[in-house]
């Protein structure tokens, strides 16, 4: 008969802090363990770039890295805020100010739908990066509120689901593709196939960022594209002959 048990998630009161590391207690179970007592408060990954992600009621509301002053960039790219708004956040030094999600939200133009999606979009690629990073610690602080607010709430298991298939993605596209430590530049000449042909917006960025000195690593961090996007366009750019 085997003795062996697995470890099974920590006990705790509400009031108490969690810690652990993810390769005890992975992301996963830990975000479901979270969810299933109905938790409010943050969780905070050590990931290179921390992870932050906010509960309410066992429900995510709001994810990123890093400390958070690259939110107002990412939903000005998303289109999801007015330029005023973008300018008034910058101010404040880029932080969202308390109870700044209902104020968007009411504000915005669409109903809300590109906020809400950005949103969605961003707790989604957070937790995509941080399960590709396991191993690292973790603490979740009890009742700490994020200033966006709990205006809109997802099921975490919508969150791992589309999580896990960027994250399957990224492994099928890194497998084709040089490591993150590598150069890439353009070729001396063109492929005819591709001579003339248009670019978007987002492909002339990363191929000029890949200038033969920044490793893939940099160019993600330059940027300012999501990981995920820069290894597709990379992909697709080394496949169709533009960068070598």
């Amino acid at each position: 008969m085997n003795s062996e048990r697995q470890a099974g998630p920590p006990e705790f009161s509400h009031e108490q802090e969690m810690t652990g590391s993810l390769q005890e207690f992975p992301l996963g179970d830990l975000l479901r363990f979270l969810a299933n007592a109905g938790r409010t408060g943050c969780l905070e990954v050590g990931a290179g770039p921390d992870g932050h992600v906010w509960l309410h009621r066992g429900r995510i509301y709001f994810a990123h890295l890093g400390p958070g002053h690259h939110l107002i960039d990412i939903f000005r790219r998303a289109r999801a805020i007015t330029e005023a708004q973008a300018l008034e956040v910058s101010a404040t030094g880029g932080l969202l100010a308390p109870g700044s999600g209902a104020r968007l939200m009411n504000e915005a133009r669409d109903g809300g739908d590109r906020l809400r999606h950005a949103v969605l979009d961003l707790a989604v690629d957070t937790v995509f990066q941080l399960l590709a990073a396991p191993g690292v610690s973790f603490v979740f602080r009890p009742d700490t509120l994020h200033p966006f607010g709990p205006v809109l709430t997802y099921e975490i298991e919508t969150i791992l689901d589309d999580a896990a298939r960027r994250l399957e993605e990224w492994k099928l596209i890194a497998d084709e593709l040089p490591a993150t430590n590598s150069v890439l530049t353009m070729p001396l000449e063109l492929p005819e196939s591709v001579v003339g042909a248009a670019l978007t917006r987002d492909e002339w960025t990363v191929l000029a960022a890949c200038d033969g000195r920044r490793d893939l690593g940099e160019v993600m961090t330059i940027t300012g594209l999501r990981p995920l996007d820069v290894m597709r366009l990379t992909h697709h750019l080394v496949r169709s002959g533009r960068l070598v």
